[in-house]
């Protein structure tokens, strides 16, 4: 039986504000996907500096979205660990405040920046593969236009795949980047477009290459 993740919601603005920066999202991330660790642990997985983290944690650990656990050392000063406020935690609901919704898109940017920067490293990974059941590199964008069954079975598939993403796995394997981002767009900025199963213009469109 699953054990059920305790869910922390972020609405507050200081903490999304917290989280605009990608050095804080890696470090939520990482801390999400290995637990408890101690900032030289994290600075190796992450790739920086020890000291480059310090004032990262202290401001996530501010706004309440980390926590230090000092612990006993075999010798010498105590050994800080760092974890999560909760097991999961997601800003979802955040835009459902207005004054929240600037801040948000700060998050969106430095979350794709950081995507771009990952989808270019996963080529170099021993791990890499493109096909099959085992492939852990892909990218993907469509502009369409959805039914209301479709988008709440892509809204159920999204669900699973968080589930699964976010839930410890028994028997984990290499690490993997997942993104994603879903955005409704106004009919106006979507001018000159054509979504999938929309009736295309009279004049004749070039089609894209896939």
């Amino acid at each position: 039986m699953t054990e059920k993740l305790k869910i922390y919601w972020i609405e507050r603005r200081d903490q999304i504000e917290a989280l605009c920066s990608p050095t804080r999202q890696d470090i939520a991330d990482r801390l999400g996907a290995v637990g408890p660790c101690t900032v030289a642990v994290l600075a190796a997985a992450l790739g920086y500096r020890p000291t480059a983290l310090y004032q990262h944690l202290i401001a996530l650990k501010r706004v309440g979205l980390v926590q230090a656990l000092p612990r006993a050392a075999a010798r010498g000063r105590p050994a800080t660990q760092y974890r999560l406020s909760a097991s999961l935690i997601r800003w979802a609901r955040a835009p459902r405040k207005a004054e929240n919704r600037q801040p948000m898109t700060r998050v969106a940017k430095g979350l794709a920046a950081r995507a771009v920067k990952d989808y270019a490293a996963g080529f170099n990974a021993p791990h890499w593969a493109i096909e099959g059941p085992g492939r852990n590199h892909w990218v993907f964008r469509l502009v369409t236009r959805l039914s209301r069954q479709r988008l709440s079975r892509i809204n159920a598939l999204l669900n699973e795949v968080a589930r699964l993403a976010y839930t410890p796995d028994p028997k984990p394997g290499p690490l993997v980047s997942i993104a994603c981002l879903m955005s409704p767009i106004p009919e106006k900025a979507a001018s000159g477009r054509v979504g999938r199963g929309a009736r295309a213009p009279a004049k004749r469109s070039r089609r894209s290459p896939a």
